[in-house]
């Protein structure tokens, strides 16, 4: 009977001094549930954010697109009419050149017309200086 009472003594104690597994575990079970519902939380919304910005990428990268289609077209354009007036231009400054060198011009091509104020004397100018 003493091996009986000895053995029970010490089961006794062993239980006394070792806590409970349901208590033990149940701590750290909530902070591992706790970090599940943080790192859930955090892959939806990482997920949203991306797809936010996806988007917005998308549609930046369609309005590039369509300003430079918008921008090659004009190019042409301003090509065009740069080119008409230089060529304008080139003729009257050649007009002018060749009336400088000779006494008659003609005062409709190239020459500002005179003044309406009677007391100015001044002579007409050239356009373009």
């Amino acid at each position: 009977m003493d091996q009986d009472a000895l053995v029970s003594a010490t089961n006794l104690k062993m239980r006394l001094d070792k806590p409970s597994g349901k208590a033990s575990f149940g701590g750290i079970n909530l902070v591992f549930c706790v970090v599940c519902l943080v790192c859930a939380f955090t892959s939806v919304y990482n997920g949203w954010r991306e797809n936010s910005l996806r988007d917005r990428v998308d549609f930046l990268e369609r309005k590039v697109r369509d300003l430079q289609t918008i921008t090659v077209g004009n190019v042409d354009v301003l090509m065009e009419r740069i080119r008409t007036e230089s060529l304008t231009h080139l003729k009257k400054r050649i007009v002018r050149d060749l009336y400088s060198r000779s006494d008659s011009y003609d005062e409709d091509d190239s020459i500002r017309a005179t003044r309406e104020a009677p007391e100015c004397i001044c002579p007409p100018a050239l356009l373009g200086r």
